[in-house]
C-alpha cells in the first residue's frame, strides 16, 4: 500500500465569475411590474388601432 503523502498545496480553485440571475418566463409573468407594462402597450396597441380606423374613415369621407 503507497500512500502520496507529498505536501503539494491543492490547485487553486477557479474564480468565480459573477452572473445575473436569468429570468425565466414563468419569472416574468409573475412579474407585477412586467404586467403593468404589457397590460399598457396593449391599451396604446388598441387606442393606435382606433385612431388609425377613425383616420382612415375621415380620409374617405375627404
Amino acid at each position: 500500500m503507497n500512500i502520496n503523502t507529498s505536501n503539494r498545496s491543492p490547485s487553486p480553485l477557479p474564480s468565480l465569475v459573477e452572473v445575473s440571475p436569468v429570468s425565466s418566463p414563468r419569472d416574468e409573468a409573475r412579474d407585477p411590474q412586467i404586467e403593468k407594462v404589457r397590460n399598457l402597450l396593449e391599451k396604446v396597441k388598441i387606442e393606435a388601432e382606433s385612431n388609425n380606423d377613425h383616420n382612415n374613415n375621415n380620409n374617405e369621407k375627404n
